[in-house]
């Protein structure tokens, strides 16, 4: 993992010399919608959607119709069952509660469709370092599990500007944090609604 943030680091640098020449450039804030999959499902028991995520993406054109860029999110996910666990050693009986704070930081690129014409619509993914944050607690008993994975997205979606200076963009991702040693794989689908500043410099 040590590796993975070093890479990513001289990425973001080598991202940043080349947007030292001016060129167009996305900054977008999303609202993320999603829903879990797999064993991220299963972890949290009966949450099929999560309305509390937030995301910031930024694309660098270095092509009339490809883009370079960094990617951060952070969605939050929370669910809970009524069980007897084992504890720490002790049966606990009562509500348990789940807790899922996931943070993606990726390298992206991006390829646009019809980039004359003004609905864009594009694929492309990103894939970088994801901490995850997992929390259990049933009573006064909380456990917790905190982990950096690999991680990945692919993504579609379509950019409409309002004018020269921003936009609406509306995406679909399939986010993946690979397991580690101390967890599972995180996996989930989102949609992403987001407000784009579209400049130059």
């Amino acid at each position: 993992m040590k590796k993975l943030i070093i890479l990513s680091c001289i990425a973001v640098l080598f991202i940043n010399n080349i947007t030292s020449a001016q060129g167009r450039n996305l900054l977008t804030a999303n609202w993320d919608i999603n829903f879990p999959n797999s064993d991220l499902n299963d972890f949290l028991h009966n949450e099929d959607v999560s309305l509390a995520g937030l995301s910031f993406d930024y694309r660098y054109f270095v092509k009339e119709n490809v883009s370079v860029g960094t990617y951060f999110a952070w969605d939050f996910f929370n669910g809970s069952s009524r069980e007897i666990s084992n504890l720490e050693n002790a049966d606990v009986s009562g509500l348990k509660l789940f807790y899922v704070n996931y943070f993606p930081f990726m390298l992206n690129a991006h390829y646009y469709l019809n980039e004359s014409e003004n609905i864009q619509p594009y694929l492309g993914g990103g894939m970088g370092a994801v901490r995850s944050l997992q929390r259990t607690e049933v009573g006064s008993v909380a456990l917790e599990n905190n982990n950096w994975h690999f991680g990945l997205y692919p993504e579609v979606g379509v950019l409409i500007p309002f004018s020269s200076d921003g936009g609406l963009s509306i995406g679909a991702k399939y986010n993946v944090a690979f397991e580690t040693s101390d967890s599972f794989t995180y996996s989930y689908f989102s949609i992403n609604i987001g407000i784009t500043g579209i400049f130059d410099y």
